[in-house]
């Protein structure tokens, strides 16, 4: 069985997370207008993903993912499916079983993909349990640590910044009086 053509929105997609590897980016999703086609804006290490093109990719990820294909082609499906459902147990396993086997991606570039997710302004990404999970497991395996807690932390309070109301250790200002000095 032939794998499924990749659709022009799944090229765009997995083309600029594939020319930036181990670099944070900074990616949110917006609304199409009506009025016009769905156009993938990019500048530098910033993306801003239409909402109707990433499903135009999770609807071709689907698919290739499903079909026999490549390291790279599981690498480039799990990574919009990702997008897609940051909680995909699968897409992450499949990901993880690439890497420990050092596939065609290394794991301080899929620290640094995984830390585009925690940090960028999406709905759920910097809230799964499971992505940090994957973080602590990649940072425990490739020993990130080398370069310092403090980079860490800066993961961490980045995502906090995003969301501060889901985090509890970004006290609101009325209750700033009760910390201890």
């Amino acid at each position: 069985m032939a794998s499924p053509t990749p659709t022009p929105a799944y090229t765009q997609l997995t083309a600029f997370f594939n020319s930036n590897p181990g670099t944070r980016l900074h990616i949110e999703f917006h609304p199409t207008q009506p009025d016009t086609s769905p156009t993938l804006l990019t500048s530098g290490t910033n993306i801003a993903i239409p909402k109707s093109l990433l499903l135009q990719a999770f609807q071709t990820a689907h698919l290739l993912f499903s079909s026999p294909n490549t390291k790279q082609d599981i690498l480039d499906s799990t990574l919009v499916l990702l997008l897609v459902a940051s909680e995909n147990l699968t897409a992450v396993n499949a990901r993880r079983r690439i890497v420990l086997g050092k596939g065609a991606n290394d794991g301080r570039d899929e620290i640094k993909l995984v830390e585009s997710f925690l940090t960028s302004p999406l709905n759920k990404h910097n809230k799964s349990p499971l992505l940090w999970s994957y973080r602590r497991w990649l940072t425990e395996r490739f020993g990130v640590l080398e370069e310092g807690i403090e980079a860490e932390l800066a993961v961490v309070e980045a995502s906090g910044e995003v969301h501060p109301r889901n985090y509890y250790v970004y006290p609101s200002p009325p209750f700033t009086s009760f910390i201890p000095s």
